[in-house]
């Protein structure tokens, strides 16, 4: 299962928790993220502050420990199950097909 984790800091962070942060970045991108998944791309936007990440893993508990650990180091991460289009395509049209009937 894919999901896109869009990180962002709660307030302005200070250097100490800046620094945790950034550690378990390298922890991620050295082995692979915490839960058997498997990083695809991760994205740093500039001028903003904001991280994107988008990964591959077995289930959505599986990322939940490393994100309550961010969450206590000051870094708010929403978590979002994605698809690819090819197979997002046939629900919707079956979405679709059921709005149509009603």
């Amino acid at each position: 299962m894919e999901v896109l984790l869009l990180h962002r800091p709660i307030g302005v962070l200070p250097p100490e928790l800046m620094k945790a942060n950034m550690e378990i970045a390298k922890q991620i991108l050295a082995k692979g993220p915490l839960g058997g998944g498997k990083l695809i791309a991760q994205y740093v936007a500039r001028n903003q502050n904001l991280v994107i990440c988008i990964l591959d893993v077995p289930s959505m508990d599986s990322v939940v420990p490393t994100l309550e650990r961010m969450m206590m180091l000051g870094i708010d991460s929403e978590i979002i199950p994605v698809e690819r289009g090819a197979e997002a395509l046939p629900k919707f049209e079956k979405a679709m097909a059921e709005m149509m009937k009603k």
